[in-house]
């Protein structure tokens, strides 16, 4: 298969043979289950944070520490391999159900977004009693509000994308036995590249992504109520 020239991340730079060189062998063996052990322990910390006193930057700490692992170790992956390498054959049926589908989907998410926006004009009119002023000020009070949450569903999609393209690079085992990856991806530092492919699992990434947006939703949410 096609493979970038020069090929991407050998692992021959002396950072990365010393990373290779002192890996336990039994963190390399059980990558898979301490990332696990990982995410729960920084989930813990941010629901502790939710629940008690602890300052809100704790959170912020907890969130990123939680998914910078997969999801640095799938950066790596993806971009150490070329597009060309996830090609696959796919049927006409199963083309024009996928159209179909995204199809039906994008119509309901402008028909959601037109009663939306027409619901959110109505209620800024009835608020300020159709002042122009407070229009404004409320037009921008609910963007200010709403950015977030919508960056966050951003963040959540581009998350998923990539766990999709993970699964076609390596699949859903632990230590996958053959990948799609570049046979130049790490080749200089294989145990370097265990552990990264192991990190670099769909699972992991979904779960990491998923709760650090909720998180932050349930955040944003509950200081914004307290802020109204």
């Amino acid at each position: 298969m096609v493979e970038f020239d020069p090929p991407r991340v050998r692992g021959r730079s002396a950072a990365a043979q010393r990373v290779n060189d002192r890996l336990p062998a039994a963190i390399v063996r059980h990558t898979f289950l301490l990332s696990w052990l990982w995410i729960a322990v920084w989930a813990a910390v941010a629901l502790t944070e939710e629940l008690t006193e602890i300052p809100v930057w704790v959170f912020s700490i907890a969130t990123v520490l939680m998914v910078v692992p997969s999801l640095a170790a799938t950066a790596i992956c993806l971009w150490a391999t070329p597009r060309y390498r996830l090609l696959q054959t796919e049927s006409i049926l199963s083309h024009f159900v996928v159209r179909f589908i995204t199809i039906v989907f994008a119509f309901i998410a402008w028909t959601v977004s037109i009663v939306i926006g027409a619901s959110i004009s109505s209620v800024i009119q009835l608020v300020s009693e159709n002042r122009e002023k407070e229009v404004i000020g409320t037009g921008f009070e609910l963007i200010v509000a709403v950015t977030p949450l919508v960056a966050i569903l951003i963040w959540l999609g581009l998350i998923l994308r990539c766990c999709w393209f993970l699964i076609r690079l390596r699949g859903w085992r632990a230590l996958p036995v053959s990948t799609r990856l570049p046979p130049s991806f790490l080749d200089a530092a294989p145990r370097l590249r265990t552990w990264t492919t192991s990190m670099a699992h769909p699972g992991l990434v979904a779960t990491a992504g998923l709760l650090s947006a909720i998180g932050t939703i349930v955040a944003n949410h509950l200081s914004f109520g307290v802020t109204i």
